[in-house]
């Protein structure tokens, strides 16, 4: 019993490294509109970023872009793929770079 008391909390998430993810973050975090999303690439790839609203629906993707090692930003300004302007909501942005892959929620205010 003791020794399961003092292994409490051992095996819960915030004691795991992220396997195969990106060091990314957004700014501002809320935001009222365009966002930055910065990543930091351990070498040059071509990057992807889908932003996903809290249904699931793909509102905004672009791919294909080759990124330099290092720290990077994308620039997000608040449109979907229609060019139109995304509405108030909570989002998920997925950030891909080869195998690494990265979701941070993101909150737009409009």
């Amino acid at each position: 019993e003791a020794a399961a008391a003092g292994a409490k909390g051992m095996h819960s998430a915030s004691h795991i490294a992220p396997v195969n993810a990106l060091d990314m973050g957004i700014y501002p975090n809320p935001t009222t509109g365009p966002t930055r999303i910065s990543v930091t690439l351990p070498a040059n790839a071509s990057v992807s970023m889908s932003i996903y609203n809290a249904a699931g629906q793909i509102v905004y993707s672009e791919s294909g872009k080759i990124y330099s090692q290092g720290y990077q930003i994308i620039n997000w300004d608040g449109k979907g793929n229609n060019g139109a302007d995304v509405e108030s909501g909570y989002y998920y942005v997925k950030v891909s770079a080869g195998t690494l892959t990265s979701v941070d929620k993101l909150v737009l205010m409009r």
